[in-house]
């Protein structure tokens, strides 16, 4: 399960504006991009070093669509999933 920003500011009891100031000072970046750099580390890794259908990752990580999965891949990526598979 993937953790966002709101729910890491509850788990540490703190405001979501006081955890994002916080979060800013000590890892000079929000906790959204943070996150998502997390995310798309991890993604990358799943498309390069598994045999993992792309289908089957994309639902992983709690994407609605195949479409949805290729357009944040291209957005944070650069390439849609498919490619970076056949790239590699």
């Amino acid at each position: 399960m993937q953790k966002n920003a709101k729910e890491l500011a509850e788990l540490a009891s703190y405001t979501e504006t006081a955890f994002n100031k916080k979060f800013k000072k000590v890892f000079g970046t929000t906790p959204y991009k943070w996150l998502n750099e997390r995310k798309s580390t991890k993604i990358m890794y799943e498309i390069t070093n598994t045999d993992k259908p792309l289908k089957q990752i994309a639902e992983e990580y709690d994407f609605n669509s195949q479409q949805q999965f290729n357009d944040y891949c291209i957005r944070n990526l650069k390439q849609t999933p498919g490619n970076i598979r056949n790239s590699g």
